[in-house]
């Protein structure tokens, strides 16, 4: 019984495996973007952070059964 109430609460949380998998789909140079995990209250969902002017094969809304987010980084300047 403590057994199935466990695995009824663990959070599904993507494998790197997952997010190479996602990584490759875009199709874009090295460098060019980065697949992170973004913690969720029930389970987690995969962002995808790109740089500018990237522009991915694909931009599946969901992958392997998690939601996917993208964020275009901008040119950010640095001051010292």
């Amino acid at each position: 019984m403590m057994a199935a109430r466990a695995t009824q609460t663990e959070k599904k949380t993507p494998s790197m495996e997952v997010r190479r998998a996602l990584l490759d789909l875009l199709s874009l140079p090295a460098g060019q973007a980065t697949v992170e995990r973004a913690r969720g209250n029930v389970q987690d969902q995969l962002l995808v952070r790109l740089s500018p002017g990237a522009h991915p094969a694909q931009s599946p809304q969901t992958f392997c059964g998690f939601p996917v987010l993208y964020e275009n980084l901008s040119r950010a300047t640095t001051r010292w």
